[in-house]
């Protein structure tokens, strides 16, 4: 009897799933990376308004 991951449903559903979270991660990194960010504004305001927090130094 040969073993492989259809096997085990369960484990694909949670490999499925996970790279549905995966996907849709990355989906929402291009849109905002898409949107436009202000000229005037600086650097902290830029990734404030794209929800990013800046490095501390």
């Amino acid at each position: 009897m040969m073993i492989s991951e259809f096997s085990f449903p369960h484990l694909q559903a949670a490999q499925d799933a996970r790279l549905a979270q995966q996907l849709e991660r990355r989906r929402v990194a291009l849109e905002r990376r898409a949107e436009p960010v202000p000229r005037r504004a600086g650097r902290r305001a830029a990734l404030s308004i794209r929800g990013a927090k800046p490095a501390l130094r």
